[in-house]
């Protein structure tokens, strides 16, 4: 359905105010935490990756107030899709925060605000390159007394995935579903990984389809594995949710796999159709020929949005 899943899965999870608030508020330090009024975030819409790049990082920006302060804090989230470590991605991230703040100068004259750089990597190993501006510089700025100040000082926040253990996901802040995109991120890549904790997260499933949108969440969730484990994996993957949950032979998941099955042998058009037709009701005469005359590179475009839009308006923009 798309050549981004990481996107779509991170977007669909993430995008929404109160599941990014969970997240932060397990992630940040305490101090940074307790500063911030919760209540008050926001998304921001845009993006500050560039579209060559828009393969490799995904990003999300949320604003939210201080406590005791007139000004908002901004949270730049940026989710690392290669399987390959970036060993300069202090430098892409001070670029991406210097894009937020280039706007805010055109906007307004005032102090420009404080935007806090937040790379989630779930590369296979871990991270381990470098996470500030002052680790990319030979000599070291520290080296000669009185150089470091003159050297950017960016230091990224890096959640990593890898490093987390199923308890540590499940103590997040978080409904079932914004977890088990976390868990997916981490572990769909590695087969091996990803049936071995099958069990610790079947009850999030039975969560996740049981919330308002549940069915929708689930498609989302199955559409990823289906994307990014080959087909032996996604049916064992599918067996295994099968086996642990009755409910998963519920209509709407029923609808849901056909749905994915049935992409493996009709045309992306159809698809589609079906997909925006589960989620929108059937689709005006305008729409139909929209997909009947796009280009495959519209057709991903347009099943990357698929999962995220709240209007069909959405999905065929631009």
């Amino acid at each position: 359905m798309t050549a981004t899943p990481h996107d779509a899965l991170f977007k669909a999870a993430f995008e929404h105010p109160e599941h990014a608030a969970g997240f932060l508020r397990s992630i940040l330090p305490a101090p940074i935490c307790a500063a911030i009024d919760w209540s008050t975030i926001a998304h921001e819409p845009g993006s500050f990756v560039a579209p060559r790049l828009s393969g490799h990082h995904t990003d999300l920006l949320f604003r939210a107030r201080l406590i005791g302060h007139a000004e908002h804090i901004y949270f730049y989230l940026l989710l690392e899709h290669q399987s390959t470590l970036d060993p300069d991605m202090p430098r892409r991230m001070l670029g991406y925060v210097m894009h937020k703040w280039e706007r805010e100068r055109k906007r307004r004259s005032a102090p420009l605000p404080i935007v806090l750089p937040i790379l989630i990597c779930h590369v296979p190993g871990g991270w381990t390159a470098p996470t500030s501006m002052q680790a990319l510089f030979e000599p070291p700025p520290n080296a000669i007394p009185g150089l470091a100040k003159f050297v950017p000082h960016l230091t990224m926040h890096v959640e990593d995935l890898s490093s987390r253990s199923n308890v540590e996901l499940r103590s997040f802040s978080l409904a079932a579903f914004p977890m088990l995109a976390l868990w997916l991120l981490r572990d769909a890549r590695t087969p091996g990984a990803l049936f071995d904790n099958f069990g610790h997260w079947a009850d999030a499933f039975a969560a996740t389809l049981q919330a308002p949108s549940g069915a929708e969440s689930y498609l989302q969730l199955l559409s990823y594995v289906f994307w990014v484990c080959n087909r032996e994996h996604y049916d064992r993957f599918r067996e295994n949710i099968q086996a642990q949950l009755p409910q998963a032979k519920d209509t709407v998941m029923k609808i849901a796999e056909m749905l994915i099955e049935q992409g493996r042998n009709e045309g992306r058009n159809e698809l589609l159709e079906k997909l925006l037709a589960l989620k929108f009701g059937p689709l005006p005469p305008t729409y139909k020929a929209r997909l009947a005359s796009a280009t495959l590179e519209q057709l991903d475009l347009y099943a990357t949005r698929v999962l995220t839009a709240d209007s069909l308006e959405a999905v065929f923009a631009g």
